[in-house]
């Protein structure tokens, strides 16, 4: 069964979590944690080794990037959209 579908998401400036995403393993998959996000993908990615030196620099990780490989975070104020193809 394949569903076809649009969806959107904002971060607001003033959200205490944010929102990652990927496309990895075929579709969107989304959470507000990493740790849960990760739960929902068949591997686990190959860490990106970037944002560890930018964690080890400046203490943490700059949206849209995160600790893995085509993982993102949502930066706040923005708005993401998916439409599968």
């Amino acid at each position: 069964m394949r569903i076809l579908a649009r969806c959107a998401w904002c971060a607001t400036t003033w959200k205490k979590k944010p929102l990652f995403y990927t496309t990895r393993g075929g579709g969107l998959r989304f959470a507000s944690t990493l740790p849960a996000l990760l739960e929902l993908l068949p591997e686990t990615p190959p860490v990106n080794t970037a944002a560890v030196m930018d964690f080890l620099n400046l203490l943490s990780v700059l949206s849209p990037h995160s600790m893995f490989e085509g993982v993102h975070k949502l930066p706040p104020g923005t708005r993401l959209q998916f439409q599968p193809r």
